[in-house]
């Protein structure tokens, strides 16, 4: 009876896994196509990063997402700053067109993606850093 339910149980769960990563992957595919990247992908540390640039000048200016955020919510800000300064949102590994980063993700390891980011792109100092909430 054990191994009858067991086989029960996997007969169940093997479609339904199925089914998710199927509706996982249409979803990610419509996505892409609704929501056109927007900027470059930028190779840091075994991983592509996205980064955004728009306007011109000096301070570069450094938008960064909240920790759940994408930089699609910089979008007001970023078109209201570019007329005066250049502008740089980035998506942190893992989030929004940025792919997943190296275990733990630790604030070190953050600070060092973005530093590496930032210099791979050719961005240089000085840098205006403007952080988010929620």
């Amino acid at each position: 009876m054990g191994i009858a339910a067991g086989y029960i149980a996997l007969g169940v769960l093997l479609p339904v896994a199925g089914i998710g990563l199927s509706y996982e992957a249409v979803g990610e595919y419509r996505d892409r196509h609704r929501f056109p990247l927007k900027g470059a992908l930028v190779a840091v540390e075994g991983h592509k990063m996205h980064l955004f640039c728009t306007g011109d000048g000096n301070p570069a200016v450094i938008l960064g997402a909240p920790f759940t955020g994408v930089s699609a919510s910089w979008a007001p800000v970023q078109a209201a700053v570019s007329p005066f300064a250049r502008v740089y949102s980035y998506d942190r590994a893992g989030y929004g067109w940025s792919e997943p980063g190296p275990l733990p993700r630790t604030s070190g390891q953050i600070v060092l993606e973005l530093h590496t980011l930032l210099a791979r792109a050719d961005v240089r100092p000085p840098y205006v850093l403007v952080g988010a909430t929620g």
